[in-house]
């Protein structure tokens, strides 16, 4: 399915983050044709929504402080931290034991459309060339007048 998904990418269907209709009837035909396998288009929509949160997960793992590695390169954390972030998605739990099989495919297909934490920034923070400047532009100040006071008594309306 990856593969199919690079193709559209690569053809101008598939941007990374989204997938228009042709590029997804094209998958679909495309599992039927090399595969055998029948999928509607909500059902390819459901899996690639598994497959980026698996690489999403797998690279927030990469760069999260705190964790550490085993001498076998797999990520080591404490069950709580597993228990917490694979809850409501139980197949994030094979990445405990290595990366995901088709890591390479992912990598191709959303490089750059993934959020994994390492370009974030507060706001407020400085950053690019306009570093230590405001980010609005300064406006000039308005004179105001006076609105003129009219002369003569002032009367006050008595009940």
């Amino acid at each position: 399915m990856l593969e199919l998904c690079i193709e559209q990418r690569r053809a101008g269907r598939n941007n990374g983050a989204q997938m228009n209709g042709d590029g997804y009837r094209a998958v679909v035909d495309g599992l039927l044709t090399r595969r055998g396998l029948v999928y509607s288009r909500q059902q390819v929509k459901n899996q690639l929504v598994i497959l980026k949160n698996i690489h999403s997960f797998w690279r927030y793992l990469q760069v999260h402080t705190g964790l550490g590695r085993n001498p076998d390169g797999t990520v080591d954390a404490e069950f709580d931290f597993w228990k917490t972030h694979t809850e409501k998605k139980p197949y994030l739990k094979k990445l405990q034991w290595g990366p995901p099989g088709n890591l390479e495919l992912m990598e191709e297909l959303w490089r750059g459309y993934t959020i994994d934490g390492s370009t974030a920034f507060a706001p407020g923070d400085d950053y690019g060339e306009d570093e230590g400047q405001d980010a609005w532009p300064q406006e000039e100040e308005e004179e105001f007048q006076a609105t003129p006071s009219t002369k003569g008594s002032s009367s006050v309306g008595h009940c």
